[in-house]
């Protein structure tokens, strides 16, 4: 009911299944690579929050210290209240010029994923373990060697 290109190289030409431990295993690599590949797009948006803050603080500090003889009409509450203004939104007062929203979905998305291609991975595994398992038990039981 599901054959479509994606699936083509798990059947033979007149629709019987060609799955065996190898493909499932290969199936639970390839799993395993998406989990890996999502955990780490996950802790590089986890850390541009870190980099955001960082940058934003280091040019704060930038127009402060030159407060008094390149800018002497400015304090440094000016300087503080200009990136606030300019900034998408304030995150535990602290200036974000992104979507915080945006983020945090985006975030909870990847969690899922990750989650997702784990549980597909250690159940492939498992399959491939009860498949060679099986395969065993019925040529012991036909005597086949």
């Amino acid at each position: 009911n599901h054959f479509s290109a994606k699936f083509s190289h798990l059947f033979l030409s007149d629709g019987e299944i060609r799955l065996t431990p190898q493909t499932i295993k290969t199936l639970a690599t390839k799993a395993g690579n998406l989990h890996q590949k999502v955990k780490s797009s996950f802790n590089e948006i986890e850390n541009f929050n870190h980099t955001h803050d960082a940058a934003i603080k280091s040019i704060q500090t930038h127009f402060e210290g030159q407060i008094g003889y390149r800018y002497d009409k400015l304090e440094h509450s000016d300087v503080k209240s200009i990136i606030n203004k300019l900034a998408k939104s304030l995150s535990g007062g602290v200036p974000k010029f992104y979507d915080t929203t945006a983020e945090g979905v985006l975030l909870s998305s990847l969690h899922d994923l990750q989650k997702d291609a784990l549980d597909i991975k250690s159940n492939l595994e498992q399959m491939a373990r009860d498949f060679e398992n099986k395969d065993n038990e019925i040529a012991n039981w036909l005597s086949i060697k």
